[in-house]
């Protein structure tokens, strides 16, 4: 279990880089702020949801169910699809129009 964040840790680590150089300089506070709100409540969502589902399959004071864990697993990659079907709809995060993200970076330092 404890390993089970580990390919996701290092995403979401870049994924702070990717909002500041997509917000403008004067919106980078609360580009991040937006950015930690929504990794907090999807990690929430997330795992109750999971919760939800792998222990519908159970009886009281039973273990969970394989069933359980393979709907789980089928939301999950659902729900990873649709996102990766917004973000293919959206195209590519890029910064701000005229300006290269270290042209804004090193106007900052």
């Amino acid at each position: 279990m404890r390993s089970s964040g580990s390919g996701l840790r290092p995403r979401l680590a870049s994924l702070g880089g990717l909002v500041i150089e997509a917000a403008g300089q004067e919106e980078t506070g609360a580009a991040t702020r937006v950015n930690t709100i929504l990794r907090t409540v999807g990690g929430a969502v997330g795992s109750v949801l999971a919760t939800v589902l792998v222990s519908s399959a159970t009886g009281p004071g039973q273990p969970p169910a394989p069933s359980g864990y393979t709907a789980a697993f089928v939301v999950s990659g659902a729900v990873a699809l649709c996102a990766a079907a917004v973000i293919a709809g959206r195209g590519a995060v890029s910064p701000r129009p005229g300006r290269r993200a270290d042209e804004e970076l090193s106007d900052t330092r």
